[in-house]
């Protein structure tokens, strides 16, 4: 069905309440969760004008989505592509996404006054975290893992320096959710308790989501100026990395930007065939309710099933066409990502 909303210029998405806004800086509004006062009103101890204001947040919340919804409706209608988005597909964008929510963050945490108690600890860690990595990234300037590229031949090192630290920091962040995982004895790792750990990975998710979306307008910007970084400017690793920022974020319609800019290097070898493969799948099924190579999974019956494939007598040979193995030969999980 033919999109008929709003002109994409006219879409804006919300500003945060006023009660709210203190905790956003800069031209962006990048949120800041501080000390969690914004949450209070989530509460039971809460005051009467707390619960008010949590109240005016969770509101904006609900508006945030449904006009990013509009927006990407209207973003994709501009690329071609007209389709219903399921009411369960999340397009919240970073500035809503950046605030973190008792619901999507805490199970252990059921008081402020927990939060206030979890803090000192978490912070020391988070600040420590962020200090350590902008330092280790600063010094990265060629570095690859274990790769035999010759840096020095490339003809956009820069670039690839560029883009690897984006993914390298993006990387850093998400780890920590592992680091702080309970270890096999059961015992909080990095010393911490259950609610400090809930608290420091709060503090992360917003400063991820904001990582995430700078690293999706820096590459925007790449493919806008000078195209999709082929492998013979930042080398194979680079260009991975480069695809694994638009794999990794819920942009819909700029994963179907690089999908189009990707496409025609396919064949001169300067993109990696796999990597648009599962990058082609999630985008297909979101607008198809189907995917084309068979890298998505769901979870059944304590099974992993593919989701639907389009042509399934031909997926084995468009597998192969791709670098990928036959489906009876894949392991569990495709991928690490």
């Amino acid at each position: 069905m033919r999109y008929t909303g709003p002109a994409l210029d006219e879409i804006s998405i919300p500003l945060p309440p006023d009660s709210a806004l203190e905790y956003f800086a800069g031209y962006g509004l990048d949120f800041e969760p501080g000390d969690f006062s914004f949450m209070r009103g989530a509460f039971p101890e809460a005051t009467a004008k707390e619960r008010a204001q949590w109240q005016e947040l969770t509101a904006w919340f609900d508006q945030c989505e449904a006009v990013a919804k509009w927006k990407l409706t209207a973003r994709l209608d501009g690329l071609g592509v007209n389709v219903t988005l399921a009411p369960d597909f999340k397009v919240a964008p970073y500035l809503c996404r950046q605030v973190p929510t008792p619901e999507r963050a805490f199970t252990e945490v059921t008081s402020m006054a927990q939060i206030e108690a979890a803090l000192p600890a978490a912070r020391l860690v988070y600040d420590t975290l962020i200090a350590t990595s902008d330092a280790a990234l600063a010094g990265l300037s060629g570095w690859r893992p274990d790769s035999p590229e010759d840096v020095q031949a490339l003809t956009a090192p820069g670039l690839a320096d560029e883009i690897v630290t984006d993914t390298l920091r993006w990387e850093l962040l998400l780890n920590v959710f592992e680091w702080t995982e309970p270890g096999f004895d059961g015992e909080p790792r990095l010393g911490l308790s259950p609610e400090e750990v809930e608290v420091l990975q709060a503090l992360v998710q917003s400063q991820l989501v904001l990582v995430e979306t700078m690293n999706v307008g820096s590459l925007g910007d790449v493919i806008a100026e000078q195209g999709w970084p082929r492998i013979s400017e930042v080398g194979s690793y680079a260009a991975t990395k480069a695809w694994q920022i638009a794999y990794n974020t819920n942009d819909l319609a700029f994963q179907l930007e690089v999908l189009r800019a990707m496409e025609p290097l396919l064949e001169e070898g300067e993109v990696e065939k796999r990597d648009y493969a599962m990058l082609f799948d999630p985008v297909h099924f979101a607008t198809t309710g189907k995917q084309l190579y068979g890298t998505l999974e769901r979870c059944e019956g304590g099974l992993l099933l593919p989701e639907p494939v389009e042509d399934e007598t031909g997926l084995d040979a468009r597998r192969a066409a791709m670098g990928l193995v036959a489906m009876a030969e894949r392991g569990e999980w495709e991928t690490t990502f």
